[in-house]
Parts: C-alpha cells; structure tokens; sequence
C-alpha cells in the first residue's frame, strides 16, 4: 500500500511538473524593466502645482528593438544618477525613460542610448508628479479586452 500511495505521488509531481514546463513554454518571455523608483502620473507643466517635484519622461523612438537591445539601452542609462526608471515598449519599438530635470537632460539620455542603439531618436516628452498613480496603460495587459476597471 504505501509503494502505491509513492506512485501516485510521483505520478502528480510528473503531471505538475509537465504543466508547469507547458505553460512557461506557451508565454511570453519577461520584459527587463529598470527598478522603479517612483510612479509619476502623467501631467503637463501647467498641470503641476506650485512646490510639487517635478521629474521628467523622455519617449525614444528605437529602431529594430530587440530583446538584446533593450538590455544594452537599460546598461546604457544605469549609471545616469537622474534615471529613475527605463521602460521599454517592444511592439512600439519606444524607451520611456524617467528622469530627474537638473540631473540629468534627453540630450545626455539620447547620447548614452545612441552608443548602443545608433538612430535613437526623442519622440515625447512630458512632466511628472513624484508619487502620483500612473495613468492607465492596458497596451501591454493580457486582460485589456476583458478588464472591467478604470481605463
């Protein structure tokens, strides 16, 4: 009785094991996100009250974005004390990256991603509030066509 009761162990384990390999095997790889800091809300300058910090995001247009490329861009900014975070956006081939004005600037931000990435190019780029929940960005989301929360 207890060799049965091993084997049906084993056999679980082997289901579950299966599964899990499966299921990895039918999604999507990760995206690499540089660490967040901060959430900033989307906001015009005029929108930023008085006294509020204010950071910056920078939108890059990149050529040929690749899983590759986005690592080497990430590499690019991690020593730029002003990056708060680099976010990459593979099916629109765009960096948004945010950033600390008066740390650092796009025109650094451009020449740093151009070393890895020649064509690089600044498409957007708008003001922020420290700490503010960020606007809604279901492009990305899995649920986008079912999900019944705020958008």
């Amino acid at each position: 009785m207890l060799s049965s009761s091993i084997r049906i162990i084993i056999i679980s384990l082997a289901i579950f094991a299966i599964s899990c390999a499966n299921e990895a095997a039918n999604s999507e790889p990760e995206t690499k996100v540089a660490p967040v800091k901060q959430q900033p809300a989307e906001k015009t300058e005029a929108e930023v009250p008085p006294g509020k910090p204010k950071n910056k995001v920078a939108t890059f247009a990149v050529p040929e974005m690749d899983e590759a490329r986005i690592g080497g861009l990430i590499s690019a900014l991690a020593n730029d004390k002003g990056v708060l975070e680099a976010k990459p956006d593979k099916p629109n081939s765009t960096l948004s990256v945010t950033f600390v004005p008066g740390d650092t600037n796009p025109k650094k931000i451009q020449a740093a991603l151009e070393k890895v990435v020649p064509g690089v190019t600044l498409s957007k780029l708008e003001t922020t509030i420290p700490g503010e929940a960020p606007a809604h960005d279901c492009g990305g989301c899995p649920m986008r066509n079912s999900c019944e929360g705020d958008r």
